[in-house]
């Protein structure tokens, strides 16, 4: 069956623009069903130092076992960004012996202002990158490196400085750190940071993959320092993830459950860890209710001072009462012992529920659970039930209610009817907005009804912004029906052309090129400033390829007229005579742009083409010679263009200078992996 456009459920509707990779010539579309939100203190998600995904990264988590879980299947980098709290997904967990339940930890008590006096001591924390994987640290508290002696401090500053060094960009660094921390031990055994710098000679040798000796290393903590509760925790916690990475579940759970069961330790703020990974294994044995208990006591107890973690004991919660066995009477209870499911606590209200309920059973809806499942159609026809007869003037919650109806019978008819009755109890005059809005409802599949909306829009009337939103919903279409109604966007575009402002027209070519070129022109053409028209066609030409390259060089003749656009014109004319394989012209047009190193760069694949790879190397040379931070990259450059070539002597000899001038980084790994595959 066609799938309709579903509500938003509270959350603004937004469907990222369609794509092309036009190397593959594939189309992609993404659809995200949250906006980005701001934390507390009206901060942006954006300026929060690490983001994750929530409930995505849980649900493809929950289809995998833990131990087949990769980090790099689910990594942070996404451009799908949903709430902090659940930064503690499963796929951060199943890298291994990590913190995972402190990830992301200082940010979230940063962003929220959450007192640190409220938090338990070893929330006192460092954030470190291994392997590019976020990662947080427990760090000796500031109260007792006061006590230290001046020595003490000294020896031990030069150790955590190798441990965050190995943090960042080096992990071999670990190997190095270790013995530091011992040799800390050995020169100062009655100092107040002999529990502290054993933790980290057990990390630093649980991060460089030595977990069996890291064990030994926190069992001496456990045996001599057991009330050194921030330290002993962290090794308790330590020891149950260093079993799990070694593929021994049986007693890593061994050492969790004794965290959890502790009247210290499970006030540790890793004890939150320790009882999510335990409640995780649970699951995984079928025994949903009892994780229940594990989730819901890290929600309620680590609420401020690990919320990360609790984020994700709340998420579990909300799939077990949501989606596997649905209640909405214990969701409730739920929201009110955690004071809403927001990523920090907060005001609780019938708007706030509703919202994260229906996005958790749109998140949920298609999920497969292991145990007690509820089929699909129970499952909407459940929370339809639930929801029924609600919240009559919110229109979100009510295309909500029509959605699960049509899940649960099939009948389009009936949602129909739903959605027109919806939209006649709540439109009034000059409510433009929410018609565009019942367009989007029906644009998948059901261009009879788009059609009957469409006619109920006074098109004099409509704004810069309601007519592009109109337009781009039309173009947004998919299922049998794309065509027509890309057609009627394209009519759309001819009527408003010359009533936009060229923001405007700009804004929506941007959006609609990969649809409809032709549609592109008229609004290009449209332009009061006819020079910024041509430049957008010109630069829409040479993303589009193809047959639009001959456009593209046409305007881009008339574009070289204007002095003040000549460098970016020959840029991008380059780029199309490169396109069509026109390796001499692509060549000029890059030199008279004089965009270095880029130019530099463009202009050496071009001679790799052609087969002249000593002015490839030159060009590069000029890279290498008179812009510093780009050097490594052209050396490494360099060495590619001979291996093109063929010549294997001259490849191994500039592989072998790029590790002569001692460059660094990145490129000289490489360079050492390259050389030994030469062997």
């Amino acid at each position: 069956m066609t799938i309709p456009n579903r509500g938003c459920q509270g959350r603004q509707d937004q469907q990222m623009r369609c794509f092309r990779l036009r190397r593959d010539n594939v189309w992609e579309t993404w659809r995200t069903w949250r906006p980005a939100v701001s934390l507390p203190n009206g901060l942006a998600v954006k300026n929060a130092a690490y983001v994750v995904l929530q409930e995505k990264t849980m649900l493809i988590a929950r289809r995998h076992p833990i131990s087949s879980v990769k980090s790099a299947d689910h990594g942070v980098q996404s451009s799908l960004v949903f709430f902090m709290e659940t930064a503690m997904s499963r796929c951060l967990c199943a890298i291994g012996a990590t913190v995972s339940a402190l990830l992301l930890a200082p940010v979230c008590l940063a962003l929220s202002g959450a007192d640190p006096e409220t938090t338990n001591a070893a929330s006192t924390v460092l954030v470190s990158n291994v392997a590019g994987v976020p990662r947080v640290e427990v760090i000796l508290l500031p109260e007792d490196f006061k006590k230290l002696d001046a020595q003490e401090r000294e020896a031990l500053s030069k150790a955590d400085a190798l441990f965050a060094k190995a943090c960042k960009d080096a992990p071999l660094q670990f190997r190095v750190a270790a013995p530091a921390y011992e040799s800390f031990t050995m020169q100062y055994p009655k100092s107040l940071a002999v529990p502290y710098a054993l933790l980290r000679q057990g990390r630093s040798m649980q991060l460089g993959k030595k977990r069996f000796e890291a064990i030994r290393i926190y069992s001496w903590i456990l045996d001599y320092f057991p009330a050194a509760i921030p330290y002993a925790g962290a090794a308790l916690c330590y020891i149950g993830d260093c079993h799990f990475d070694n593929g021994n579940v049986k007693e890593a759970i061994k050492a969790w459950s004794e965290m959890a069961k502790d009247v210290d330790f499970r006030k540790h703020v890793l004890a939150a860890e320790a009882m999510n990974r335990l409640a995780d294994n649970l699951v995984l044995l079928g025994k949903w209710p009892d994780a229940v208990g594990y989730y819901e006591q890290v929600g309620a107890d680590f609420r401020n001072s690990n919320r990360p973690a609790a984020g994700y004991a709340i998420s579990n919660l909300l799939f077990y009462s949501i989606r596997v066995n649905p209640d909405v009477a214990n969701v409730r209870r739920l929201y009110a012992k955690m004071e809403s499911f927001e990523a920090c606590p907060g005001k609780t209200d019938e708007t706030n529920f509703w919202t994260h309920v229906m996005g958790r059973i749109h998140d949920f809806g298609d999920a497969r659970v292991r145990t007690q499942q509820v089929a699909r159609v129970q499952f909407y026809k459940y929370w339809a039930d639930a929801m029924e007869g609600r919240h009559l003037e919110w229109d979100d919650y009510q295309i909500a209610v029509a959605y699960y109806r049509l899940q649960e019978e099939e009948d389009f008819k009936k949602w129909y009817a739903r959605l027109d009755l919806q939209y006649v109890r709540g439109q009034t005059n000059g409510d433009y907005d929410r018609t565009i809005k019942w367009i989007s409802l029906f644009a998948n599949g059901h261009a009879p009804k788009v059609h009957a909306y469409y006619e109920k829009l006074p098109f004099d009337k409509l704004t810069d912004r309601q007519s592009v939103a109109l337009i781009e919903t039309l173009y947004r279409a998919d299922g049998a029906d794309a065509q027509q109604l890309s057609r009627v966007g394209r009519d759309t575009v001819y009527r408003f052309r010359s009533r936009m402002t060229d923001d405007a027209r700009e804004g929506l070519a941007r959006t609609i090129w990969l649809n409809d070129l032709d549609a592109v022109e008229l609004l290009c053409n449209a332009m009061q400033d006819t020079n910024r028209g041509k430049m957008l066609r010109l630069k829409l030409y040479a993303e589009a390829g193809g047959a639009s390259l001959d456009k593209g060089i046409a305007v881009s003749g008339e574009l070289l007229q204007v002095p003040a656009l000549t460098k970016e014109v020959h840029w991008l004319r380059g780029g199309l005579y490169r396109q069509k394989a026109k390796w001499a012209e692509a060549i000029e047009d890059y030199r008279l742009s004089e965009q270095p190193p880029a130019s530099f760069y463009a202009m050496a694949e071009c001679y790799v083409a052609t087969g002249m790879y000593t002015q490839a190397v030159a060009q590069l040379t000029e890279v290498e010679n008179f812009f510093a931070s780009e050097a490594p990259q052209a050396a490494l450059r360099i060495a590619y263009v001979w291996r093109d070539a063929g010549d294997s002597q001259k490849y191994i000899a500039a592989l072998r200078a790029v590790l002569k001038k001692r460059y660094g980084g990145a490129e000289s790994a490489k360079v050492h992996a390259l050389l030994q595959a030469q062997r």
